[in-house]
């Protein structure tokens, strides 16, 4: 399926700039929304003003982080599209994995855990309420990106995990997840999609 229109929250750093060059150079119209162009996520009146700014994009891409700011736009312009057969695509994380087990495993994460597990939640609703507008979420492990996350400590940030995938060549680059964008776009096909895709570090 082909996107004309797309929207990029955080589209100045990361994940979100390397898509926004992706989409740029496919020729797509292509709006960005960060920080650092006066859209910051965390204030109410920016997520109105993106919503207002993207009536006319017909793909979503709902990766600026701010705690649960991503669950309130993706309702937000889900609202505004719903009779539209138009897509959200969704930065999750692997931290909301059940699976994971965060609570145990990373206890420092259970709050980014929480949040980021919302994110799916949401997805899957507006999956099945009826409407048109649809939502995937991308749920990558640790990704070679400039986030930080509010949660790490000097005592607990995930410093040896972090350095045994660095030591065995499994960080997972921008480029990756522009790849599983591609792939999960090219998986819609009227009937249907791909509405999760998990993208893990092979250590």
């Amino acid at each position: 399926m082909k996107f004309k229109n797309v929207a990029i929250t955080g589209h100045t750093s990361g994940i979100g700039k390397g898509l926004f060059d992706h989409f740029t150079a496919m020729g797509c119209n292509v709006k960005g929304f960060s920080k650092d162009t006066g859209f910051d996520i965390s204030n109410k009146l920016n997520q109105d003003l993106i919503i207002t700014h993207t009536k006319d994009c017909d793909l979503f891409i709902n990766n600026a982080y701010h705690y649960y700011a991503q669950v309130e736009l993706m309702k937000l312009w889900q609202h505004q599209h719903w009779h539209d057969k138009h897509f959200i695509i969704n930065t999750s994380s692997m931290a909301a994995e059940p699976l994971a087990d965060i609570p145990n495993n990373f206890p420092w994460l259970k709050s980014y855990g929480e949040e980021k597990y919302a994110i799916n939640k949401t997805s899957w609703d507006i999956n099945h309420s009826g409407s048109a507008c649809k939502s995937i979420v991308i749920m990558p492990g640790v990704c070679q990106t400039n986030f930080y996350n509010p949660y790490d400590t000097a005592d607990h940030n995930g410093k040896e995990l972090y350095e045994n995938i660095i030591k065995t060549n499994s960080i997972i680059t921008v480029d990756d997840l522009v790849k599983t964008v591609d792939l999960v776009l090219e998986s819609i096909n009227g009937r249907n999609f791909i509405s999760s895709m998990t993208v893990l570090n092979g250590y």
